[in-house]
């Protein structure tokens, strides 16, 4: 009995003589099964693979999560100038062919005595920051953002614009931009 249930479970699975001598062998059949599982499975990798190395949509990018935020907000101390980290952001370049992004994660150096005016300034409206620098970066190609002669001007633009949309008329509060990650992809 156990030999017949054995013998009826392997014709289920390989198929038995008669049907491969009439043209209806399971092991073909197997064997086109096997290959359309294998094409879903690699088209559904490339796309997932695509899909991941999008990058964060610009209008998340910068908003900053826990691990982001800064433990405190003192700003750190260098000679007259005090620092200020603001979150990273993440944005795709304005590339037509090429899917290329960049990351950038700024601190704005201001003078020591100015320090609890921006400290107020930015706690308030960091959302503000973020959105400029989404905008701002999302406008650039990818030779905009290469080579120091760029990135210079990179650091004097968000400097000016920062200081202009915040202080206005006012001595500019912002001294030095410093790019402290910069990648490029």
């Amino acid at each position: 009995m156990a030999d017949e249930n054995e013998q009826q479970l392997t014709d289920a699975i390989v198929g038995d003589g008669d049907d491969r001598a009439a043209g209806t062998g399971g092991g073909a059949m197997l064997w086109i099964v096997v290959a359309v599982v294998m094409v879903l499975g690699a088209g559904g990798g490339f796309l997932a693979g695509r899909i991941l190395n999008a990058g964060p949509a610009t209008a998340d990018a910068g908003e900053p999560t826990p691990a982001e935020e800064p433990a405190d907000r003192t700003p750190a101390k260098e000679g007259e100038l005090a620092y200020f980290p603001i979150p990273s952001v993440t944005i795709n370049l304005n590339e037509q062919r090429l899917n290329r992004h960049v990351k950038a994660t700024i601190s704005l150096g201001v003078d020591a005595a100015n320090a609890d005016e921006v400290q107020s300034v930015l706690d308030k409206r960091m959302a503000e920051v973020t959105d400029w620098l989404n905008i701002y970066l999302s406008g650039c190609t990818l030779e905009d953002v290469r080579g120091p002669k760029n990135l210079r001007r990179i650091q004097r633009e968000i400097s000016e614009a920062l200081n202009s949309r915040f202080w206005g008329e006012q001595k500019p509060k912002i001294e030095k931009v410093l790019l402290t990650e910069w990648h490029v992809q």
